[in-house]
């Protein structure tokens, strides 16, 4: 009886070994996540050259456009001239969002071009969680 021996060569598969990380890095790497999703910023920079969205209120007329700034987009400009009667001749112009409440968050202006001329009785003001209750 002719016998041969056969060798079978079995690569040795190795287990993976476990990345043994430390509760702080899960909870810190989950935390991100849940905060990259929940946080949802809405911005408008006007670069689109309109203020769809926005409500325009101004006393008397006053003139919404969207000039070129500095940085290659659009600005948004609000020009009112004083009223021609009456007992308050303050110009009025404001725009709002009436489609969006928020209840946190974060309103930024850049002011350009600013006179500051004490003759001129310019004032700007940046409202937030108005009401006209």
């Amino acid at each position: 009886m002719n016998s041969s021996l056969i060798h079978l060569i079995v690569p040795r598969v190795s287990r993976p070994t476990r990345m043994r990380q430390s509760p702080m890095v899960l909870t810190l790497a989950a935390a991100a996540l849940i905060w990259a999703v929940g946080a949802r910023a809405q911005v408008d920079t006007f670069d689109d050259g309109n203020d769809t969205g926005w409500l325009r209120s101004s006393i008397p007329a006053a003139t919404f456009s969207f000039p070129p700034d500095a940085q290659g987009g659009r600005a948004y400009r609000l020009q009112g001239g004083p009223a021609s009667s009456g007992a308050d001749t303050n110009a009025r112009a404001f725009s709002y969002l009436t489609n969006r409440i928020y209840t946190n968050f974060y309103a930024a202006v850049d002011v350009v071009a600013w006179n500051t001329n004490q003759d001129c009785n310019l004032v700007l003001g940046l409202i937030a969680r108005a009401s006209s209750n």
